[in-house]
């Protein structure tokens, strides 16, 4: 009897565990999870199958084809087994979908995993996440740091339609080994984490030129815990004219990394000016680091960054470093970014040439305060009535050294406001500086609405003529006045005040009712 029970104990365990010898056939079942998971833990019996179904509403479960999930066995092959047997699925019709690939909840150690095929969909089992823990499928990569997680197509074979979904690739089981690497056009990654990574946490490659990559999406992804040295996204231009992956957009994602930096739109050697453009929608960069956490580098033409926060809550700051070259592509766009800088500050390059465009742009503090394109940087609504005195200042500015720094980049003033209705002589100035720019004379015995709309170019660093064009203007009596010089002596590479000044008898002779300040590059349009 004790025999008995010794030898029914064995049968189960075999039968819940499975052996490699009777899963390591990869069998093709019907799209429900049931399948391939021992008969004892099954959640009801699989269904029957009749008539003819596409190899697209197959699933191939990866423990059918020898994987378990546990860490101290290596998985690969089971793993691969199960992608590789579903890119050999196309039925007779010429359906291009091919199975799905399952994995279900729990932790697979692997060294490298490759999708060679078209129209796969690869899919984990409950949520995953970019953290330490995860409830759903976690595959822990125990490759090199010369290695790549995930591989999607390649230059001599790209893929089309391939999808990942609730998965987490960590590398914490190995050497830091690089991420997703992603030659694709119209591949979907959605819930997708990565972790524990060298160089990159994905990384776009082929060109929309030549159909090898573009218009894929990251959703909802996280990438966290990059090394040294490393990028959460890279995007690679590809060399000659073929250009570069167009169109990929990364959307809602984490991505918290202090190490290494988070996006690297780059170049291999000899690649023309030919250009691709991204899209970073609604994105939360962290990281936290005593020095710069690098947010951007590399090429920005066509680039779109529209409702990220960029945050380092370490006592460092963030460098951003675009190239937006002198070519007929449109430049990069900052629409609605918060950057949260930190201690250390945020500094911003553009190559010299400053084509950027950046609207409604939340940035602070910064050692390049205001970047180009149409920024509000000063901005007020409320009246203010003189008091007493002659003259006396009414709404000022602080604009921050370097504000404006190259010839593309100008500011935009315009302020507004009313007299008193008296015998009073008035008059009103804007200064910079204490450099008297316009000065209008009001009208007397009336209510003159006057406004003053003033443009103030750089030309040059230092103490040096800047360029200043606009007019003054008073309703009552049709009053214009110009600018005392188009030329005044101006230093932009200094904090200076901008101010409106006025001149009266008595106070309330003139009250400003706005101020808007916008700074604003070539391509700033509404400045």
């Amino acid at each position: 009897m004790k025999r008995l029970g010794m030898v029914l104990g064995l049968a189960l365990a075999m039968l819940a565990a499975g052996t490699t010898a009777a899963r390591a056939q990869c069998s093709l079942q019907p799209s429900d999870p049931n399948w391939g998971i021992a008969t004892v833990f099954r959640l009801q019996a699989p269904p029957a199958v009749g008539g003819t179904i596409a190899a697209s509403q197959f699933t191939i479960n990866v423990v059918d084809c020898g994987a378990r999930p546990t860490l101290n066995v290596n998985q690969t092959t089971g793993l691969q087994n199960a992608i590789t047997f579903a890119c050999n699925q196309v039925t007779a019709a010429g359906d291009s979908g091919r199975p799905t690939v399952y994995i279900p909840p729990g932790s697979y150690s692997f060294t490298t995993l490759t999708i060679p095929c078209s129209g796969i969909t690869l899919k984990g089992g409950g949520p995953a996440n970019g953290g330490a823990t995860s409830s759903g499928a976690v595959l822990c990569s125990s490759a090199a740091a010369s290695a790549t997680m995930l591989t999607v197509g390649t230059a001599a074979r790209p893929a089309t339609k391939v999808v990942v979904e609730d998965i987490l690739f960590s590398g914490f089981c190995g050497g830091f080994p690089q991420g997703i690497d992603i030659t694709c056009n119209r591949c979907q990654f959605n819930r997708v984490g990565v972790t524990g990574y060298s160089v990159f946490g994905y990384r776009f490659l082929g060109a929309a030129s030549n159909g090898s990559g573009g218009f894929s999406s990251l959703t909802e992804c996280e990438i966290q815990n990059g090394q040294a040295n490393s990028f959460a996204v890279v995007v690679v231009t590809q060399g000659g004219g073929t250009g570069g992956p167009d169109g990929n957009t990364i959307q809602d994602c984490y991505i918290n990394t202090g190490v290494g930096g988070w996006i690297n739109d780059s170049t291999v050697a000899g690649a023309t000016a030919l250009r691709s453009s991204q899209h970073f929608i609604g994105n939360r960069f962290n990281g936290v680091n005593a020095g710069n956490i690098v947010a951007i580098v590399g090429a920005g033409d066509l680039d779109r960054y529209t409702q990220n926060r960029f945050e380092n809550t370490g006592a460092g700051g963030i460098a951003i470093n675009v190239t937006n070259t002198v070519n007929s592509d449109n430049p990069a766009i900052f629409l609605g970014n918060l950057w949260a800088c930190g201690p250390a500050l945020c500094s911003w390059t553009d190559n010299s040439t400053n084509r950027a465009l950046r609207i409604g742009e939340t940035m602070g503090p910064t050692t390049t305060p205001q970047p180009p394109g149409l920024q509000q940087t000063c901005q007020s609504a409320s009246a203010t009535v003189s008091g007493a005195g002659s003259p006396v200042n009414l709404k000022s500015c602080t604009i921050q050294a370097n504000t404006v720094a190259a010839s593309s980049q100008f500011l935009h003033v315009r302020v507004w406001g009313t007299d008193a209705n008296n015998v009073n002589a008035k008059t009103v100035s804007v200064t910079f500086g204490g450099v008297t720019l316009i000065t209008i004379t009001l009208t007397t015995s009336a209510v003159d609405q006057w406004q003053c709309d003033l443009m103030i170019a750089f030309r040059t660093t230092g103490s040096a003529a800047q360029s200043v064009g606009g007019e003054c203007s008073g309703n009552a009596t049709g009053t214009v006045a110009t600018p005392a010089s188009s030329s005044p002596s101006l230093n932009f590479t200094t904090s200076n005040t901008l101010a409106v000044s006025v001149t009266q008898v008595a106070a309330g002779d003139v009250t400003q009712d706005g101020m808007l300040v916008a700074v604003c590059g070539t391509m700033g349009a509404g400045c």
